[in-house]
C-alpha cells in the first residue's frame, strides 16, 4: 500500500511584461496592451555559433518594437478570428 501526503506547489504566474527592445510595460490586467505583446522563441541547432547547440533563447517584444525590428520580414500566412481562448 502506498501512503501520500498533500503538499503545496508554488508555482510562477505571470503578472506583466517588459519589451526587451523599449522598456515598456504591461500589466496582465491591461488586456489590450498585455495581448500585443509577442514572444518569439528559437532554438540553436547543432553547430549554432549565434545561439549555441540546442540552447532556447527569448525575446519579448511591444507590437511597436516587433514591427520596427521585423516588420520589412514577417509575412501573415493565417488571419486568426477565434483565438481560441488565448
Amino acid at each position: 500500500m502506498k501512503h501520500y501526503k498533500e503538499v503545496m506547489v508554488h508555482k510562477d504566474e505571470l503578472i506583466a511584461i517588459t519589451c526587451n527592445r523599449c522598456g515598456k510595460k504591461a500589466e496582465v490586467d491591461d488586456i489590450e496592451s498585455f495581448n500585443n505583446f509577442q514572444t518569439i522563441t528559437a532554438i540553436g541547432a547543432y553547430g549554432s555559433e549565434l545561439i549555441g547547440d540546442m540552447r532556447k533563447v527569448e525575446v519579448d517584444l511591444c507590437e511597436h518594437c516587433f514591427d520596427a525590428a521585423l516588420g520589412p520580414y514577417w509575412r501573415v500566412v493565417e488571419e486568426c478570428v477565434d483565438m481560441g481562448g488565448m
